[in-house]
């Protein structure tokens, strides 16, 4: 119970730590170019977090960015045609991509494993190739340019990063909350007993269904209320920037950050990989395929719990020599009383 105590401790201070210098972190950092590729990681840990919580009931998702899509295209036709409020159109952005996400779910959720990934993938490009034909709602190939930006709060005008940065910071924390406590609650454990054996847990009485619908919907809810925060922040949209491509980023940053959990492994894939992955789109951008596979292969083999699990590591390893060391000690100090 001491151990355990002690462990939520730890993270308890490991969290406010976190909070708090994410928080400070723009007074300190005077070039806002590099506010960007925290905002473009704070999206990403959102999507990210939802893939995490859908790999716990064991579905592998290849159309995330599909619903980032939904999302960003939900908010922007909201806003420029039927003039909602931004602030409103952001929660309505990630109902309307929960609704779809609820209708599609309950259609293809009793598949498993690669038919799955299969479906979603498809149903990506299906999205996809709509807002490529669809001109009149969508822009086809040209997009949607002239979106608004979230209008001024508490005389706060959102027309340069830092703004835009808490805002993303603030999605990111109600998110973490909510993944949180669901993991944390029965229908978390429920969750990872379908993931771990589905046929099993139906022999305990669980509905397979409900539940996985219930996650898939959760999940993209978030992802559209990011989608409606990325179209708001770039002012346009372009329908190839929600391809298959981004979905596999949003495997490999969460995998490489660590899927254990729903909440802390993803953030940290996903704000590492992205500023890492933007500096490469800056200066060698020919090269970002081959250091995110390169990346991946190494986290796999040395960092099986990925990035989350490297302070546990080291900290065991220190315990490990200050055990090693305390005997020698002792040895010398009891020789030294014989003496």
């Amino acid at each position: 119970m001491k151990s355990l105590n002690k462990e939520m401790k730890t993270v308890g201070i490991g969290v406010v730590a976190s909070l708090t210098a994410a928080v400070l972190l723009p007074i300190f950092m005077k070039e806002q170019y590099y506010l960007h590729f925290l905002i473009m990681g704070g999206v990403s840990a959102i999507m990210c977090m939802g893939w995490a919580l859908l790999l716990r009931l064991g579905l592998f998702s290849l159309g995330q960015a599909a619903f980032l899509g939904i999302g960003a295209y939900s908010s922007a036709i909201l806003t420029m045609r039927a003039g909602i409020p931004v602030w409103l159109s952001l929660p309505l952005s990630g109902a309307v991509t929960a609704l779809l996400a609820f209708f599609l779910g309950m259609i293809i959720l009793r598949l498993k494993g690669i038919y799955f990934a299969v479906v979603t993938f498809a149903f990506g490009e299906v999205i996809r190739i709509v807002y490529l034909n669809w001109n009149s709602l969508f822009g086809g190939y040209s997009g949607i340019s002239g979106i608004p930006r979230p209008e001024p709060l508490l005389g706060l005008a959102f027309d340069s990063k830092v703004p835009n940065y808490y805002l993303i910071l603030l999605l990111i924390v109600i998110t973490a909350v909510v993944f949180y406590r669901i993991d944390r609650s029965r229908a978390g454990r429920i969750f990872r007993a379908i993931g771990h054996n589905s046929d099993l847990a139906q022999s305990q009485g669980m509905n397979i269904k409900k539940y996985k619908v219930i996650g898939f919907t959760v999940a993209c809810f978030f992802t559209g209320v990011a989608g409606a925060f990325l179209a708001h922040y770039y002012t346009a949209l372009f329908p190839n920037e929600f391809g298959i491509w981004e979905s596999i980023i949003v495997q490999i940053k969460a995998t490489v950050g660590g899927v254990a959990t729903v909440v802390s492994g993803p953030i940290i894939g996903a704000v590492v990989m992205t500023v890492v992955s933007e500096l490469f789109r800056g200066y060698m951008s020919a090269l970002e395929p081959l250091f995110f596979g390169t990346f991946i292969i190494l986290v796999v083999f040395f960092l099986p719990g990925g990035l989350q699990s490297l302070p546990g590591i080291v900290f065991r390893r220190k315990a490990i020599r200050d055990r090693a060391d305390r005997p020698s000690a002792e040895s010398k100090a009891h020789a030294k009383g014989k003496e």
